[in-house]
């Protein structure tokens, strides 16, 4: 979420992030399974493997519906940096011009 936090101030688009985001998957597929399995042996998600698989996913569309709660819940991101990430407007104007140079 960070990444696609920082990308929104430099300027990307959702679809493009969301995009990229996506590619996550083909990224760490060679690990999946061991992650799924260390995942299944924690006593919370113990025997849930279709919401664990759902965990260790990088679907396209998770990431567009995350940034629209954002947008609707957190004022914006913006103001989900400003709450919650503690940043102030300078220091938010400072990344836009540095992200997008």
């Amino acid at each position: 979420m960070l990444a696609a936090l920082l990308l929104s101030l430099a300027g990307v688009e959702d679809t493009v992030i969301a995009d990229e985001y996506s590619l996550t998957d083909i990224g760490l597929a060679p690990l999946r399974e061991q992650f799924v399995e260390r995942l299944l042996q924690n006593p919370v998600l113990e025997g849930d493997e279709v919401g664990v698989r759902n965990m260790v996913s990088s679907k396209r569309e998770n990431m567009l519906a995350s940034l629209e709660m954002i947008d609707n819940e957190f004022e914006g991101r913006e103001g989900y940096m400003r709450k919650w990430c503690g940043l102030g407007d300078e220091e938010i104007e400072v990344l836009k011009r540095r992200l997008r140079a």
